[in-house]
């Protein structure tokens, strides 16, 4: 699996052939609909360690709508979990690559040398449970627990990102 795959879906519909490859590599075959008062649909490849976050345009768009589910639904985020995680045991490690050659085990230097200094760092009472970086249309954060063990790595739609930061 190629991350780079992932980051070129993100922002395009449902529809479109570079999210139907993403669907289609991962094994997908159920189609997002969201609840009527939930725009977000998360559809995860568990075998690939893979969830694929879609979120309906008329909640991007501002659009005021009795429902959602009547507008396309877009690609918003991809989370690439690291088998780190709890919850879940049936969610596998993502054994693809990362932005930037970067890997789950690179200490935070070489995080630094190979993305650049974080765009952003999250802190929870003085521990870090998140540093994102900003790739081109793309936020990549790494995600961890309270002892620091990363949990998940989380390609984000920038514009999507930035609309959550309005809210």
């Amino acid at each position: 699996m190629n991350s780079e795959q992932m980051n070129a879906a993100l922002g395009k519909p449902y529809e479109s052939p570079a999210v139907q490859a993403l669907m289609k590599e991962l094994g997908l075959t159920k189609v997002p609909k969201p609840k009527k008062d939930d725009p977000d649909v998360y559809l995860a490849a568990k075998s690939m360690g893979i969830e694929l976050m879609f979120v309906d345009s008329d909640y991007l768009e501002r659009k005021p709508v009795a429902r959602y589910g009547n507008a396309p639904m877009i690609c918003a985020g991809a989370t690439l979990y690291t088998g780190n995680q709890s919850g879940d045991p049936s969610m596998r490690r993502y054994g693809g690559d990362l932005p930037a050659g970067a890997t789950f085990d690179d200490s935070l230097e070489t995080l630094i040398a190979k993305l650049g200094p974080p765009t952003r760092v999250f802190e929870d009472d003085d521990v870090v449970v998140t540093r994102v970086w900003t790739r081109g249309t793309c936020q990549v954060g790494f995600n961890y627990d309270d002892a620091g063990t990363l949990q998940y790595v989380a390609l984000s739609w920038d514009a999507y990102m930035k609309l959550l930061s309005e809210e």
